[in-house]
């Protein structure tokens, strides 16, 4: 039940109130089954996502970090929840401003995730648009446009083009294509909502 309501706080955007009940489900996980036991990794996930949209990035970091060693331990590195704990620690990096590393780190586990979940499912895509910004800001011009425009795509194909990430993915898209100087286009794209990118599809 209390997970739940953690869960419930963290959808409708209250992530400092998540983050009091989390803490308080991790430390009784804790105590009742030990710091290695999944359920207890999982609240500890729980609490570094709350920390990551607090805006903590560098406790988040810290707290994924643990995530990952353990799953590491527990299930291997093809595993989809360390695949996802990879993912997560690459946004932390990218929170920190160090997006070299982020871009490495999800980099070298970009085709297992894929692979494992599907080119469409939400973790990927949403791994993908860290990949695009992080590309973009180390840089990395032509590679952030192709992935920016392919993610663009696929949230369209898969939420519809008023979903909040399909907006945000049109904004990444936009300024992949502003860094490449296509400034008519990402100006038009930003005002249409990428309606005409969509209809060429």
């Amino acid at each position: 039940m209390a997970i739940s309501v953690g869960a419930d706080l963290r959808i409708a955007g209250q992530y400092r109130q998540a983050l009091q009940v989390d803490r308080r489900n991790q430390e009784r996980h804790q105590a009742r089954y030990g710091p290695d036991h999944p359920s207890t990794v999982f609240m500890l996930s729980n609490l570094a996502v709350n920390m990551r949209m607090t805006g903590d990035f560098e406790q988040a970091y810290q707290l994924d970090e643990q995530v990952l060693d353990k799953r590491r331990e527990m299930f291997g590195d093809s595993h989809a929840l360390t695949l996802l704990s990879v993912s997560n620690l690459a946004r932390d990096l990218y929170g920190l401003g160090h997006y070299r590393e982020a871009l490495d780190l999800q980099s070298d586990f970009w085709a297992a995730y894929r692979e494992r979940l599907g080119s469409r499912h939400s973790e990927v895509l949403l791994a993908a648009r860290t990949i695009v910004i992080a590309r973009r800001k180390c840089g990395e011009y032509a590679d952030a446009l192709a992935l920016a425009e392919q993610n663009y795509h696929d949230y369209h194909a898969r939420v519809g083009a008023d979903h909040e990430h399909t907006l945000a993915a049109v904004m990444s898209y936009a300024n992949a294509l502003r860094a490449t100087g296509r400034l008519t286009e990402a100006r038009d794209l930003a005002v249409t909502g990428g309606a005409s990118a969509a209809a060429t599809r």
